[in-house]
């Protein structure tokens, strides 16, 4: 399309008619005026244009050029107003596109509006109202949404009944876990006294002449290793000492234990059968202790108990015959 300006478009519009109608006047043929009628501005420029340049006896004047050249802006004209007519033709197509468009998106609008209100109907069922028209293929989409969001209700409201039994249970926990250390404190408070009253032992030297009554008698069985059981009582529970091990002697000959309530119980015939080991270092490597001065006593009263057992078997002949003074230095 020719560019042209606003004014030269303005005196074209101007001049097109004026030259068709003074043609006459600018060729000097009054026939030619009918030809253009005939054959349009576009043709008869062309035929213009050849005979006057085919005329040699008539040299071409400036009136016959200038009708060529007002048939030549005549057809730019005429160009310039088809050009003009399909770009208004467009802008109106345009228009209409947008306009269906607007159309659309104020029915997906309302479409969205009536789609939420079917999802929060404020109480009422979640259904597509008999008045709400929909686009075809998002009704079932709406319908299965709104069954769905029924679903996901139901389900919150199960799981918030779940959550509320969950946390009246947990408070009955918590009430429970409260009493229990509560009670657990109240043992090891307890627990606490009892063996400190346990721990709390009286001077051994008040047992002392106990302890020269029992070595004497021993010294005169000292010929009479078999008659250990003198200084006890056969029914007795005994537990084993290993002074070699520093431990007790568990039962059923399953090892040695640090704790003489988990030792083993023997009668005295059999804790005397079951110490039968010797070694090098220990002038007496095992003893038997009575349970009832072991089991539940403080460290002293152990130890009390472990001395005065190895005192008496030192006294009965019992020591180890492997005993060697320099190893036990050693």
């Amino acid at each position: 399309m020719t560019d042209y300006t606003a004014h030269e478009i303005h005196r074209l519009d101007q001049a097109y008619p004026d030259a068709v109608n003074t043609i006459d006047d600018l060729t000097g043929d009054p026939a030619r005026k009918a030809r253009l009628a005939e054959v349009g501005p576009e043709v008869f420029a062309a035929e213009l244009t050849r005979d006057l340049a085919n005329s040699a006896a008539n040299p071409i004047s400036l009136a016959a050029w200038a009708a060529v050249a007002t048939v030549q802006l005549m057809v730019a004209g005429k160009s310039w107003e088809d050009d003009t007519d399909a770009a208004w033709a467009k802008v109106d197509q345009l228009t209409a596109k947008i306009e269906r468009r607007r159309l659309r998106l104020v029915e997906a609008e309302n479409d969205l509006l009536n789609v939420r209100g079917i999802l929060s109907p404020n109480g009422r069922p979640r259904r597509l109202p008999a008045d709400v028209d929909l686009v075809p293929n998002v009704a079932p989409a709406v319908e299965w949404l709104a069954d769905r969001v029924d679903e996901l209700t139901a389900e919150l409201a199960k799981t918030q009944e779940q959550l509320t039994a969950a946390n009246r249970r947990a408070d009955g926990l918590q009430n429970d876990l409260d009493s229990a250390t509560k009670a657990n404190t109240a043992y090891a408070n307890e627990n606490a006294r009892l063996r400190q009253d346990r721990d709390t032992q009286t001077d051994i030297a008040n047992n002392r002449a106990d302890v020269i009554t029992q070595l004497t008698k021993a010294l005169e069985k000292a010929n009479k290793p078999d008659q250990l059981t003198a200084y006890a009582n056969e029914d007795e529970q005994y537990l084993i000492w290993s002074q070699h091990h520093q431990s007790w002697w568990g039962p059923s000959r399953s090892g040695y234990r640090s704790n003489p309530a988990d030792a083993g119980r023997y009668t005295l015939a059999a804790a005397q059968a079951e110490m039968a080991r010797g070694c090098y270092c220990c002038r007496v490597p095992e003893v038997p202790v009575a349970a009832g001065k072991a089991i539940g006593r403080g460290d002293r009263a152990i130890q009390a108990a472990i001395t005065e057992a190895t005192e008496l078997a030192i006294a009965a002949g019992q020591e180890n015959k492997a005993y060697d003074v320099a190893e036990a230095i050693r």
